[in-house]
């Protein structure tokens, strides 16, 4: 943090710098605590799950779920801080639920195989806060897309968090420039691809779950 102090201007995108990260770390730790809960669901039910019937989707789903009040929580913070740098939320605001559901498909997919792959794989677990941690850095947070190297705007864009956060962030503030269409194109078909692919995995592999929790 005390690099990007001296590295980045006052400003970035139209925003002051404090409001550009604290928007972008809010969105994050939705994504962050959803995947982590959402991918142990089934090692912390263990118990309920060998004595009392769940639909066993409603496990990895709940998680997911469960982080939106956490979410609603950290987004009431961000208004003192629009206020005190005079931030005017946009009237795109309105569609904001509608940046959320992309997010939850995404971190859901997710969720699907990696509950699965962390109950029959105990490794995965180990492996799982590290992974999350490079896809951190890998999503403009920190440093907008428009101000990166040509080479890693490319891998950036792969990262359909990183067209989240920009939608995000515009949606949310008045002077904030749309994303490029293509980013966003891009983030809501992986986001929809993963969940329908991640729920017709989880199906199939549902029924071995209980052996192996």
């Amino acid at each position: 943090a005390i690099g990007f102090r001296f590295v980045m201007p006052k400003e970035v995108n139209g925003l002051p710098y404090s409001v550009f990260v604290a928007s972008g770390l809010i969105l994050w730790q939705y994504f962050s605590n959803a995947l982590m809960s959402g991918a142990s669901s089934f090692e912390k039910f263990q118990a309920i799950i060998n004595k009392v019937y769940l639909p066993k989707l409603a496990l990895p789903l709940a998680g997911i779920t469960a982080s939106l009040a956490d979410l609603l929580a950290a987004s009431f913070l961000l208004v003192p801080l629009m206020m005190y740098y005079k931030v005017s939320p946009s009237w795109r605001i309105i569609f904001i639920p509608i940046v959320i559901l992309g997010v939850v498909l995404l971190v859901g997919g997710l969720v699907l195989f990696l509950s699965v792959a962390c109950a029959k794989y105990k490794d995965v677990r180990h492996i799982l806060p590290f992974a999350t941690q490079l896809l951190f850095f890998a999503s403009p947070i920190f440093v907008p897309q428009n101000l990166m190297p040509v080479s890693a705007i490319a891998i950036f864009r792969l990262n359909p968090l990183a067209g989240y956060l920009d939608l995000f962030r515009w949606v949310l503030f008045a002077d904030v420039q749309p994303p490029e269409p293509g980013t966003i194109v891009l983030a809501i078909s992986i986001s929809v691809t993963l969940f329908a692919i991640g729920l017709i995995y989880f199906q199939r592999c549902q029924g071995d779950l209980i052996d192996v929790v």
